[in-house]
């Protein structure tokens, strides 16, 4: 259960995903003097000074709020709860019930059921947003079981319903003898290093992607790959898969131009350029930073790290 530990990983409301496939209970749901609604516009969320999600009644939400989309996120301590995405000109009606807020920056500020309950609606706005038409003949799609799927409106299309997408990646922590290996992209701030990382294909287990990543970006050859973690990723929709792996030999040669530069790190070296600044952290609400930190506490004081986390 170690993944229950990385941010928006932790269990929140109840889903009810057998209940949620009847509209009629999702209806029930909704207009239940119960229920309780995340507002959110565009890709910020209403919160409140703790931080914490704003959970507003009916009375708070303006008379056409129905035809919004909307997503049932759960059943949380008995109050159905929904997610509402509001047209950009309500930014003032919200405003005052709390402030409109980026969820990247917030993700740490929030208890982590909040987190949690803002991935799952962030990444499922997103799908929304990007599958509005059939696929296969270009009718209009509807929304369906509490905004879990989307049903063509031409009932003899051969579509039926569609699910959100998840990009499944892995991220990888590389270790040979005491060291551990870390690359940069270009497109980073100066001195931005973290683990590998990459999507899987279509037809790959999780571990073969793992294999193809370090070799692709690094030149470098792995085996003993072991799951870590996930964390679900809601920039905008991925599932990122954590592994850890050996490497036969510690020689590097970049690839494929992912990579500006890989290089291994003692815990030593790794807390002296920490320290120095000439290596900044990933940022402390992902993945790649459990990872990091979970092997240097294997012979080391993780506490050494902790400050130094984005």
């Amino acid at each position: 259960m170690r993944s229950l530990d990385n941010t928006f990983g932790r269990p929140s409301a109840d889903r009810r995903t057998i209940e949620r496939s009847s509209d009629e209970w999702i209806k029930r749901q909704r207009d239940s003097s119960d229920a309780h609604f995340i507002v959110s516009i565009g890709t910020r969320a209403l919160v409140n000074a703790e931080p914490a999600l704003m959970k507003l009644p009916h009375d708070a939400l303006p008379d056409d709020w129905r035809n919004w989309q909307t997503v049932f996120l759960g059943v949380l301590e008995s109050t159905p709860l929904f997610a509402i995405s509001a047209p950009q000109d309500l930014e003032t009606h919200f405003a005052a019930f709390g402030e409109l807020s980026e969820l990247r920056p917030l993700a740490l500020l929030l208890p982590a059921a909040d987190a949690a309950l803002a991935a799952h609606l962030r990444a499922v706005f997103h799908w929304h947003e990007l599958n509005r038409y059939c696929g296969a003949c270009g009718a209009p799609l509807q929304s369906a079981a509490g905004g879990h799927a989307r049903r063509c409106a031409n009932g003899d299309c051969i579509v039926g319903e569609i699910f959100p997408r998840i990009d499944p990646a892995v991220i990888v922590l590389v270790t040979h003898d005491d060291k551990c290996l870390l690359g940069r992209q270009s497109s980073w701030p100066a001195g931005r290093y973290s683990c590998l990382a990459g999507f899987a294909e279509a037809g790959e287990t999780l571990e073969e992607v793992v294999r193809r990543e370090v070799f692709e970006e690094a030149g470098v050859d792995v085996t003993d790959v072991e799951y870590h973690s996930s964390q679900p990723w809601p920039f905008p929709q991925s599932l990122m898969i954590g592994f850890r792996a050996r490497a036969l030999t510690p020689a590097i040669t970049l690839h494929d131009d992912e990579l500006e530069d890989a290089r291994w790190f003692s815990r030593q070296e790794l807390r002296d350029a920490l320290t120095a600044g000439t290596l900044k952290a990933s940022a402390r609400l992902s993945i790649a930073w459990r990872l990091l930190r979970d092997w240097y506490a294997e012979a080391a004081d993780p506490a050494d790290l902790d400050r130094y986390a984005g």
